[in-house]
C-alpha cells in the first residue's frame, strides 16, 4: 500500500478516535454536572457521573401513594385547602391525586385525603378484610362539601383516632398499590406540610422502585412514655407488652412518628396480616402500633430509614396562620426562582 494512502488512513483513525474521546468527555461532563445538581457531590467526582450514566435509563423513579390524614371537620377542611393550594403553586407533573393517576403518566407522588365517612354507629372503626366495602358507598353528608371531592377518600369506618383509621387506610393503600403498580405508601398527618422538592429529592437518591423492606421516619422511643400517675403508678400496663422487644431487640424499643412515615409495599402488606392479631403487643397508639406491625415476628429484618430534623422533607405541626402565610409565600418565591428571607431555594427538577 503506498505511504500516501497509509498516512492519510492513520490520520482518518485518529480523528474518528478523537472526536469520540471529546464526545465522551462532554457527556461525562454533563452527567457530572446532573449529579451535582442531585446529590452535592463533588465536581472531581467523575467516577460517580459515569456511574451514573451506566445506570441512566435503567428501570423508573419511585412511586409513591400520599395518604393525608383527614376529618370531616372546620380544622381539617382548612388543611386541606392548605394543601391544594400547595399543590396549586408547585403546578408539578410529578405530583397528582389518585383519581388522576391512571391518567398522569408521569406522576410519582399519589395523594389523597383519607376521611372515615361511615356515621352508622354500627359501622366498624377499623376494617382490614373484604367483609364490607373498603370505600363508603354514597356521599358524605357535611357542612364541609370538599369531602366528597375526587381527592378525598371516604373510608367505610367511623372517624376515629387510635382505634384503626391507619391500618385500613393501609389496607386499602395496599390495594392500590397492587392495582397501580406503586412502590411506597407515606401517611402525612394533616398539620404536617410537605416539602416536595425536598421529598424528591430524598426518594430519587435513596428509595429504589420495588424497594423491599423499608420503612422510615422520625424515630420515637417508648422508653420516654410514662406511666398513668393514678391508673398505672408502677408502670406494669405500660410495659406489659414488652416481651417481643426484650427477646429481639434488648429492650430497645423504637418506632416511626405519625407526622410522616413511609414503607415498601411488602410492609405495607405485613401490617394487614398483623392487624387482625396485634392486641397482645399493640398499645392503643396507632402510629407505635403500625411499627410495631412491621417489626413483630418479620421474617428478615427491616431497614429503618431514621429522618433527622435536618433531613426532613415535611414540617409539623402547622396549625397557626402566621407560619401558613409563611410557608405559602416562600414556596411561591422557590416557584419564582427568587430568595427568600435571603436563602436561595432548591428548586429540584429530575435529570
Amino acid at each position: 500500500m503506498p505511504v500516501s494512502i497509509r498516512r492519510l488512513i492513520y490520520w482518518g483513525l485518529f480523528v474518528i478516535s478523537s472526536t469520540v474521546a471529546i464526545v465522551n468527555i462532554h457527556v461525562l461532563r454533563r452527567a457530572d454536572f446532573a449529579l451535582r445538581r442531585e446529590t452535592n457531590v463533588s465536581p472531581n467526582s467523575h467516577l460517580a457521573a459515569s456511574r451514573m450514566l451506566r445506570n441512566r435509563g435503567r428501570g423508573r423513579r419511585p412511586r409513591t401513594l400520599l395518604g393525608i390524614i383527614s376529618a370531616d371537620n372546620r380544622n381539617d377542611c382548612a388543611y386541606r385547602k392548605r394543601h391544594r393550594e400547595l399543590f396549586s403553586i408547585w403546578d408539578d407533573p410529578r405530583l397528582c391525586s389518585l383519581a388522576d393517576y391512571p391518567y398522569r403518566s408521569n406522576c410519582q407522588l399519589i395523594y389523597t385525603f383519607v376521611i372515615g365517612g361511615a356515621e352508622n354507629e354500627t359501622a366498624p372503626t377499623e376494617l382490614v378484610n373484604s367483609s364490607l366495602p373498603i370505600l363508603l358507598p354514597t356521599p358524605l353528608a357535611s357542612n364541609y362539601p370538599d369531602v366528597n371531592d375526587p381527592d378525598v377518600t371516604l373510608l367505610n369506618i367511623q372517624e376515629n383516632m387510635n382505634e384503626g383509621k391507619s391500618p385500613t387506610f393501609l389496607y386499602y393503600a395496599s390495594q392500590m398499590m397492587k392495582k397501580y403498580d406503586i412502590d411506597y405508601v407515606m401517611k402525612l398527618d394533616g398539620d404536617s406540610i410537605l416539602h416536595l422538592h425536598d421529598w424528591f429529592a430524598f426518594a430519587h437518591q435513596y428509595l429504589p422502585p420495588k424497594g423491599h423492606g423499608i420503612l422510615g421516619g422520625a424515630l420515637r422511643h417508648k422508653a420516654f412514655w410514662l406511666p398513668d400517675p393514678k391508673l398505672d403508678p408502677n408502670g406494669t400496663a405500660l410495659y406489659a407488652r414488652e416481651d417481643f422487644w426484650r427477646r429481639e431487640y434488648d429492650n430497645v424499643h423504637m418506632y416511626v412518628a405519625g407526622q410522616c412515615y413511609f414503607m415498601s409495599r411488602d410492609l405495607c402488606d405485613k401490617v394487614i396480616q398483623e392487624a387482625p392479631v396485634s392486641a397482645h403487643y399493640t398499645e392503643g397508639h396507632e402510629d407505635h402500633d403500625v411499627s410495631s406491625m412491621v417489626y413483630f415476628d418479620s421474617d428478615r429484618p427491616v431497614h429503618l430509614m431514621a429522618i433527622g430534623k435536618s433531613q426532613r422533607f415535611w414540617e409539623h405541626p402547622v396549625k397557626g396562620q402566621p407560619r401558613w402565610e409563611r410557608i405559602r409565600k416562600r414556596e411561591i418565591a422557590r416557584m419564582q426562582g427568587a430568595p427568600f428571607e435571603n436563602k436561595e431555594l432548591r428548586l429540584y427538577m429530575d435529570v
